[in-house]
C-alpha cells in the first residue's frame, strides 16, 4: 500500500508540473478566465447585447530593445528585409540555437539589424520562422506604420512571433523617433491597422483563440504621443468565455459577438458593433 501511495502521489506532482508548465506562456487574463471556466455540463447563461459598452484603456507598457551580438552556438539561417528607417535599412537575422542545452534549442534566435548595429530580442523566436515564406503563415507580420502627434513619433515595424505552446504569442517591435530606440511589448494574435473612426488609426489585435480560450479582441489607440491598450473586448461587452467570442471583420471595421443559442453550439446569436470615441456601439 505505501508503494501505490508513493506512485500515486508522485503522479500527481506530475500532472500539476505539466499543466503548469503548459500555462506559463499564456497571458494572465487567459490564465485567469481557464482557471475560473464553467463545467461543460453547466447551464449556458444567455448573452444580453448591450447597446452600448464603455471600453476602458490603460498605457501600453514598451520595453526597450538593447544591442547584442551573434553567439557562437548560433547558427545562420537566413535574413529578413522589413522596412527603411531614416533612409536605413531594418532587417531581421534568423538563427537556429546549435546547443543541445540551450534555452533555445528548439526554436530559434533573432536579432535585428539597424545603422550598423544589432539587438537581441531577449526571448526564443517561433520555428515557424525556418520556414520559405513565414509571413503567409502567420509567424511574422511587417506593419510598418507610422503613429503621430504633436508629443510623439513611433513607428509599429512589424511583429515576429515567440516560442510558445500554440501559435500567435508576438513581440511587436516599435521604433521610437524622437528617442532613436527600439521598443516591443507582447501580445497574442493577429495585427491590423484600421481607421476605425475617420482619420484615426488604430492597431487592433485579433487574438484566435487557444486552448480553453475563446477567440477575443482588444484596440491598441495612440493619445498623447504613447500607445494606450484597450481591455478584453468580451469583458467589456459582458461576454464570458463560455457565452461565445468576438471577431474583428476587417473590411466592415465591425466587431462581431457570438453567442451560442443553444447547448450543441449550432446556432448563434450574431451583434455587430462599432467603435466609436471609447465606446461599442451596437449596430
Amino acid at each position: 500500500m505505501r508503494v501505490i501511495t508513493i506512485f500515486m502521489t508522485g503522479l500527481m506532482m506530475l500532472l500539476l508540473t505539466a499543466c503548469s508548465i503548459q500555462s506559463n506562456n499564456i497571458p494572465s487574463e487567459y490564465q485567469k478566465q481557464e482557471a475560473t471556466s464553467t463545467p461543460e455540463t453547466e447551464e449556458t447563461v444567455a448573452f444580453d447585447p448591450p447597446n452600448v459598452a464603455e471600453v476602458s484603456f490603460q498605457p501600453l507598457e514598451l520595453n526597450e530593445l538593447l544591442e547584442g551580438e551573434q553567439r557562437e552556438n548560433w547558427d545562420y539561417i537566413k535574413s529578413i528585409p522589413l522596412t527603411v528607417v531614416n533612409e536605413k535599412d531594418v532587417t531581421f537575422h534568423v538563427y537556429k540555437d546549435i546547443d543541445a542545452n540551450g534555452l533555445c534549442k528548439d526554436s530559434t534566435v533573432t536579432l535585428l539589424e539597424y545603422d550598423g548595429k544589432t539587438y537581441e530580442l531577449n526571448e526564443c523566436t517561433s520555428e515557424r520562422l525556418l520556414q520559405e515564406d513565414p509571413e503567409e503563415i502567420g509567424a511574422l507580420y511587417i506593419i510598418d506604420h507610422l503613429f503621430e502627434d504633436q508629443e510623439g513619433q513611433q513607428i509599429v515595424l512589424s511583429s515576429i512571433e515567440l516560442l510558445a505552446n500554440g501559435p500567435g504569442r508576438m513581440m511587436y517591435i516599435i521604433y521610437d523617433i524622437y528617442e532613436e530606440k527600439f521598443l516591443t511589448f507582447e501580445d497574442w494574435g493577429t495585427p491590423f491597422i484600421s481607421d476605425l473612426e475617420e482619420a484615426e488609426p488604430y492597431l487592433v489585435i485579433q487574438f484566435p483563440g487557444l486552448h480553453m480560450h475563446s477567440p477575443d479582441v482588444n484596440i491598441n489607440r495612440w493619445i498623447n504621443g504613447q500607445f494606450e491598450k484597450s481591455q478584453s473586448l468580451k469583458e467589456a461587452l459582458g461576454l464570458s468565455n463560455q457565452q461565445g467570442y468576438i471577431e474583428f471583420n476587417e473590411s466592415s471595421k465591425f466587431f462581431i459577438a457570438y453567442s451560442p443559442l443553444d447547448t450543441d453550439d449550432q446556432e448563434f446569436l450574431e451583434v455587430q458593433y462599432k467603435y466609436e470615441n471609447g465606446k461599442l456601439v451596437k449596430q
